[in-house]
């Protein structure tokens, strides 16, 4: 139910994902392994993906809702956003105290598509 939420609330949007990025997110499964590898000993742990352009440079961006005991509070868990990179990716925002659904929003903060959550409001850029 919560990966729904997660897409739908990327659906609304008018995000959907394309061949490439389905592709391309083969390839961020296998670096997302990698980049949270103190989590393997976590038997609880497990993360949503959405893609969507962010930045409104044609290339979708990761967003990452993890649930994990060292990510998550009071019900709310952590959202990363990664951007690709060459052949990886690189993390821009870590924003903690999420609660699903996420929502991607029409409006822009220095040039960057505002995210929100009923925690939480992330604003674009860094």
């Amino acid at each position: 139910m919560m990966r729904a939420s997660l897409v739908a609330a990327l659906a609304l949007a008018g995000s959907t994902a394309s061949p490439a990025q389905r592709t391309a997110g083969n390839g961020f499964h296998s670096f997302l392994q990698s980049e949270f590898r103190d989590l393997r000993s976590d038997s609880t742990a497990r993360y949503m993906v959405g893609w969507t352009d962010l930045d409104g440079d044609r290339r979708p961006e990761a967003i990452v809702y993890l649930q994990a005991q060292d990510y998550c509070g009071t019900g709310d868990c952590t959202l990363f956003i990664y951007k690709a990179d060459g052949r990886s990716w690189r993390r821009i925002a870590r924003q903690p105290t999420n609660d699903l659904p996420i929502r991607v929003l029409n409006t822009r903060s220095r040039g960057w598509r505002d995210l929100a959550s009923r925690a939480s409001v992330l604003r674009g850029g860094r």
